[in-house]
């Protein structure tokens, strides 16, 4: 795309299958606007029945508010009541690193367990599992749902520098 992401889609007739949303450079320019309740409705409008929406974000897996993943997945969910989310590094690692969110515009569930990848001669397909976090690790009832209205993303990202700085 040659525009911004959002007012593409809100402008778009289109249904789409899969969409993938990578709009972060770095923990210090995280783009509101594709953080909110709002952008993840119309990115899910947007998709065909049992289309898929994949977002990579970045930030750390801290349970204790301030928390910008932790506020990212409760937003989510809040539109995505099917949706799986993965670490790049680890669900153990409280760092900030990659978290990759995936949606799906119905109620296909997706098996994930280790035996069903099993077969995969891909060790990062393989990895799978062992990288899946559980949103219930987030204690999400203590965090925000990011909305257009209220979206205090820089505030979440200067706590998550401030976790990730003292070493």
């Amino acid at each position: 795309l040659t525009e911004d992401g959002r007012r593409f889609l809100a402008h778009s007739p289109i249904r789409y299958n899969l969409m993938v949303s990578d709009v972060y450079y770095s923990l210090y320019s995280v783009p509101i606007h594709f953080t909110t309740r709002e952008f993840f409705a119309l990115a899910r409008q947007r998709l065909a029945d049992g289309g898929l929406f994949i977002a990579n974000v970045i930030g750390d897996l801290a349970a204790e508010p301030p928390s910008l993943i932790a506020s990212e997945v409760k937003t989510f969910r809040s539109v995505f009541p099917n949706s799986y989310f993965f670490a790049a590094d680890s669900p153990e690692q409280r760092a900030a690193q990659n978290i990759i969110f995936v949606g799906v515009n119905g109620t296909r569930a997706f098996d994930i367990s280790t035996s069903s990848l099993a077969a995969f001669s891909d060790p990062l397909l393989r990895s799978i599992p062992a990288r899946r976090i559980a949103p219930e690790t987030l204690n999400l009832d203590v965090h925000p749902v990011l909305t257009d209205d209220f979206a205090p993303v820089e505030y979440l990202t200067a706590a998550t520098l401030r976790r990730n700085s003292v070493r």
